[in-house]
């Protein structure tokens, strides 16, 4: 197994499109060839080597780690599909895009169109677990297809839009029109009473009458990322004994739920 190190040479305003650096590739490939793979810069073909330092060593597990100022940086974790990615700090857009599996950490905020789909392709995540310590920009888990989006920190607008499988879970707040042309799938928020309740609001036409709801199996899930934003949600040690769950996007036809939980 092996492990591979990305260091950002240094920070400044270059767009960096990441989206090329796939593990199969990294596999095939001793140091050498990795530093002469091509990155896009700014809309120039750039060897990788001129943007990042790049070590390999072994290692018990498949890792792929990149540190640095990165939020100039998209499309890191572009169709992982096992091992680990891990990202120190923050990243532009499309972290995760198109993502099959694997698990890929975040330690810092990311961008837009977190795991979205890629190109022409009409599938975001499709299997992987992708885990944001901090917070995430607008369309994240667009058209989900399977697979688990923690977030600890908040999620703009469209959160999980035309999403058809999978979980999304969210500690902090939420922006506008969540789950908007969802399917199916389960959506987990801290906070959801008022954009499912508002009398007469677009939201009352995309979401059924909340219903009590005891989401016992959340207990059983045996995972430490999943496990911390669920105490988030919660706002304490233990789950909330009261849940509340609406069926959404009935303004097409969607089975997917939504669960929160209930004010006191």
């Amino acid at each position: 197994m092996t492990r591979w190190e990305f260091r950002l040479r240094r920070a400044g305003p270059a767009h960096i499109d990441a989206s090329s650096i796939h593990r199969s590739q990294l596999a095939a490939r001793d140091l050498a060839q990795i530093q002469r793979l091509s990155l896009i810069v700014d809309g120039v073909p750039t060897e990788l080597g001129d943007c990042f330092d790049v070590r390999v060593s072994p290692s018990d597990s498949e890792q792929i780690v990149f540190e640095g100022p990165l939020s100039h940086v998209h499309g890191l974790a572009t169709r992982h599909d096992r091992g680990e990615f891990l990202i120190e700090g923050d990243v532009g857009d499309y972290l995760a895009s198109a993502a099959t599996g694997g698990v890929v950490q975040l330690s810092g905020s990311a961008g837009d169109w977190v795991g979205a789909p890629l190109g022409a392709s009409r599938l975001g995540i499709n299997g992987a677990t992708v885990s944001v310590r901090g917070s995430v920009g607008r369309y994240a888990g667009h058209r989900m297809r399977r697979g688990c989006l923690l977030v600890d920190g908040d999620a703009s607008e469209l959160l999980a839009a035309l999403m058809i499988a999978g979980t999304i879970a969210v500690g902090g707040s939420v922006g506008r029109q969540p789950a908007m042309g969802m399917r199916r799938g389960t959506i987990l928020l801290a906070d959801a009473d008022s954009m499912v309740t508002e009398s007469g609001g677009e939201a009352s036409q995309r979401f059924t009458e909340p219903v009590p709801f005891r989401a016992g199996f959340l207990q059983l899930l045996n995972d430490a990322d999943f496990d911390r934003v669920l105490r988030k949600i919660a706002g304490g040690d233990e789950l909330p004994k009261a849940i509340w769950r609406v069926r959404c996007d009935r303004s097409v036809g969607g089975q997917g739920e939504l669960l929160y939980p209930a004010s006191e």
